[in-house]
């Protein structure tokens, strides 16, 4: 690569030709120091400005600087309103900082831009499943199905389509769905689909093949949090909830705010007769819910209001209670960007 670009390079009128080489192929192969040093400074070339600012987009996006990202897809936008690849980087990282509704009405305007492509109805059924409209999530999880997706894609996706229609209680259509893919598209063994499906064998009354999967899964990766959740649940069920407290609380203690395991683990104390236990298991739940709610509703008005140092710092508070200090760092480092960008006297707020 090195030989051939300096070759090029050579080349009158080739020289910002070798440097985009060079920048993609640096950032293709993860030399994010040297990718920089390539995507710095002026381009006289249209073309080639676009694709660097795209290169630009993807080199922040992968080293997690999603506000530098964010701006090098919108520069490419108010040039080109059209350009599929920017409306793609920008409604993932959208997504990553949780400003779902923005995400969304960029992946409409990508739908209609590039209809056949699959993966906007992906990122939307992603979404969707996040915020548990299960049977939104369900139809596209359909619709980025019926796109041919890749193989290494497919799976992810029917597992979606299962969680979107266990999450309905539709238990034989999602049994349906797994059935549908194994003439032409076989699954990989897949531990978070073989509880979904352990979970609907259950519902359907079909308690050993049940038990059966849910084993699978155990040996497919034992740390699936969806293992021990179902487990608990069928100990619930079972009459044996003290013997479903330890499985929930360990996976509490790795994720605190996972709200199905705090139900549960309320439920079972109250099985138990511990009212107070389950009421305070109940309250936590609660203040888990708002905490997610409050993270999407800043999370789009940040979006609208791209100086507002206030909304990010509130971002990344919200962030490290919900035990993601990855998002919580971006975050802090967006609200200091503002800051610096802002007028003097306007750097304590927005």
């Amino acid at each position: 690569m090195a030989a051939a670009s300096r070759r090029l390079e050579s080349v009158p009128g080739f020289e910002e030709r070798a440097r985009y080489l060079r920048a993609a192929y640096f950032v293709k192969t993860g030399n994010s120091q040297q990718a920089q040093g390539e995507l710095e400074g002026p381009i006289k070339s249209a073309e080639l400005w676009t694709e660097m600012q795209l290169l630009a987009a993807e080199l922040h996006y992968r080293d997690g600087r999603l506000a530098l990202a964010e701006a090098a897809a919108r520069r490419v936008l108010e040039d080109d309103s059209k350009n599929i690849v920017a409306h793609r980087w920008l409604a993932s990282i959208l997504y990553d900082l949780g400003a779902n509704q923005a995400a969304e009405d960029e992946l409409g305007v990508l739908m209609s831009l590039a209809p056949a492509d699959f993966t906007a109805y992906h990122l939307l059924a992603v979404i969707r499943l996040d915020a548990e409209r299960f049977a939104d999530a369900a139809e596209t999880f359909r619709e980025a199905l019926a796109r041919d997706p890749p193989p290494p894609i497919r799976p992810g996706l029917v597992r979606g389509l299962v969680q979107s229609l266990v999450g309905q209680h539709e238990y034989a259509a999602a049994l349906s769905a797994v059935a549908a893919e194994a003439p032409s598209h076989p699954l990989p063994p897949d531990a978070a689909r073989l509880a979904l499906e352990a979970e609907c064998h259950w519902s359907l009354g079909q308690i050993e093949k049940s038990r059966e999967l849910l084993d699978r899964a155990a040996e497919v990766d034992p740390a699936e949090p969806r293992v021990p959740q179902l487990r608990a649940r069928l100990l619930i069920e079972a009459g044996r909830a003290a013997d479903a407290i330890p499985l929930l609380e360990e996976v509490l203690t790795r994720d605190p705010h996972d709200f199905e395991s705090r139900y549960r683990l309320s439920l079972a104390f109250r099985r138990l007769g511990q009212a107070d236990r389950a009421d305070e298991e109940m309250r936590r739940m609660k203040e888990s819910q708002a905490l997610r709610r409050r993270l999407t509703d800043l999370s789009d008005q940040a979006v609208a209001e791209p100086r507002n140092a206030v909304i990010r710092d509130d971002l990344a508070r919200i962030c490290e209670e919900l035990g993601k200090p990855d998002l919580a760092r971006l975050y802090r480092q967006a609200a200091a960007a503002c800051r610096a960008a802002a007028p003097a006297n306007d750097r304590g707020g927005k």
